[in-house]
């Protein structure tokens, strides 16, 4: 599935299951589960809130701020 303003999933299902990760040669984005653990994690994802962007982040995109002070 997908989910529209959900910028954060990928990082998040990656760290989070990261035990379930099954690597074929180079290629990392590939996962293995159970069907209980597959039921699992689809139901958490469905529970993920929309992606909402900080004042930090809204002042970015609007290039109102430079990276360099993002940093710091």
């Amino acid at each position: 599935g997908t989910w529209s303003h959900r910028g954060n999933v990928e990082l998040y299902f990656k760290h989070r299951y990261h035990n379930y990760n099954y690597r074929i040669g180079s290629l990392t984005e590939y996962f293995k589960f159970g069907a209980t653990d597959a039921n699992a994690a689809l139901h958490e994802l469905q529970q993920m809130k929309d992606k909402v962007l900080s004042p930090v982040e809204i002042d970015i995109l609007k290039d109102n701020i430079s990276l360099s002070l993002v940093v710091i």
